[in-house]
């Protein structure tokens, strides 16, 4: 949560270094317009109060968990892809890959592209555990969703660091 003149200030004066170290290829990077002005007259469905209280005991309980897990010094649930979504993510690192070559269309964002395949599993787990609990393996569903999550950040991160873009490569990172 950065005003925008700042972080494009900052950018612009350690963009090089930032893109190069990795360290904005492991961020999930945003540039939201400003609802200033509207935010009173939004048209948007009010959450319905069961929806929220669900949310809410949600958390709770997902906290309390770990909370408990780590008291008793327990290790770390590991949760495993479904073949659906293992089949999936193959295809999408393929896929993603063949972008990354001199002169394709995702060159000048291979430290946010090689990161790419990391950050869909991890929203995609993220996901499945929030909806089933770690008991479950990460479904197709969930896959899919972690995917269209983080393409929106990608698409975010081009778009920001373009002034940084040391190619001249511009592109929707739709893959």
């Amino acid at each position: 949560m950065v005003q925008p003149k700042i972080f494009y200030s900052f950018l612009s004066k350690n963009g090089e270094m930032l893109r190069d170290n990795g360290f904005l290829a492991r961020c999930l990077i945003v540039a939201c317009e400003s609802t200033q002005g509207t935010r009173l007259n939004s048209s948007a469905l009010p959450l319905d109060d069961g929806e929220l209280k669900w949310f809410n005991e949600r958390v709770a309980t997902l906290l309390m968990q770990g909370v408990a897990r780590r008291s008793k010094g327990e290790k770390s649930t590991i949760i495993q892809l479904s073949k659906e979504a293992l089949v999936y993510w193959n295809s999408m690192c393929c896929q993603l890959e063949g972008h990354l070559a001199a002169g394709e269309q995702l060159e000048a964002y291979r430290d946010y592209a090689s990161k790419f395949p990391e950050q869909v599993i991890r929203l995609a787990a993220v996901i499945e555990v929030f909806l089933n609990g770690s008991d479950s393996e990460v479904s197709l569903e969930s896959m899919e969703a972690g995917y269209h999550i983080a393409n929106w950040y990608f698409d975010h991160f081009i778009h920001l660091m373009s002034s940084c873009d040391c190619v001249g490569v511009k592109s929707n990172a739709k893959l």
